[in-house]
């Protein structure tokens, strides 16, 4: 159901969310959690609490709440009303990695600023979960007894953002149990990588498929024993 801030049932269903975020602050009330929604202080009249329980109040200010609660507090907005913040697709696809991605399996390779000369296997030196610096090129090493069909995605914030990892800009390419390393040139050699802007927690999503299939991003996720599903979390810091 689609948030309608005309709607005045719609309006009146945010005050149970704005109630609840007030109670976890001792030091505030609904309205002060509503002006920080609004970002800045509101002038309101007398009863204004009253009647935003009963849904009378602007729909603008109702559109910038529905919009603040989604982008904080979607998980208590769904508490309450359900129906005004569906879980989004990206969290469904969120909760089947945690259930079915493989761990472990899944490392950086990490390369001098100046060139392509390899500075460290993570597998010999850190644990699964490595830590990047803005700037510093890198790959993937996924470890496989047979070849596999890959494609990469990157994880920012709640986003999937794919990652080319073929020759030539394709979004797949093949490994084998010589080859490990994407993305790769079209002779093979390591094409790195490089996060240039967003520092914080990453998580990079490898696809090895021994069939060639991959999911459709647009349904639900549902495992396959022709699918390997590899992840690594990874902190981007500052250079």
């Amino acid at each position: 159901m689609a948030f309608d801030p005309k709607n005045i049932t719609h309006r009146k269903q945010l005050y149970p969310v704005l109630k609840a975020l007030a109670d976890q602050d001792p030091h505030k009330g609904p309205l002060d959690v509503l002006d920080d929604a609004m970002g800045h202080l509101l002038s309101r009249g007398t009863d204004y609490l009253s009647n935003m329980r009963k849904g009378q109040y602007a729909t603008s200010i109702a559109a910038r709440l529905h919009k603040w609660i989604t982008e904080h507090h979607a998980d208590l907005g769904r508490m309450f009303a359900a129906g005004l913040f569906p879980e989004a697709q990206s969290s469904a696809w969120d909760a089947f990695l945690e259930r079915y991605a493989t761990r472990g399996k899944l490392r950086l390779v990490k390369f001098k600023p100046s060139s392509l000369g390899l500075v460290e296997r993570t597998r010999q030196t850190s644990k699964p979960d490595d830590t990047i610096k803005l700037g510093e090129k890198f790959c993937f090493q996924l470890e496989c007894e047979d070849d596999r069909y890959v494609r990469a995605f990157q994880i920012y914030k709640g986003e999937w953002h794919p990652i080319p990892v073929g020759a030539n800009e394709a979004m797949g390419t093949t490994i084998t149990a010589r080859q490990k390393l994407v993305p790769v040139l079209a002779d093979g050699t390591p094409d790195p990588l490089v996060e240039q802007h967003d520092l914080g927690p990453h998580q990079f999503v490898v696809l090895a498929s021994q069939s060639g299939d991959f999911p459709d991003f647009d349904t639900q996720p549902t495992a396959s024993e022709t699918l390997e599903w590899h992840v690594l979390r990874v902190q981007v810091e500052s250079a």
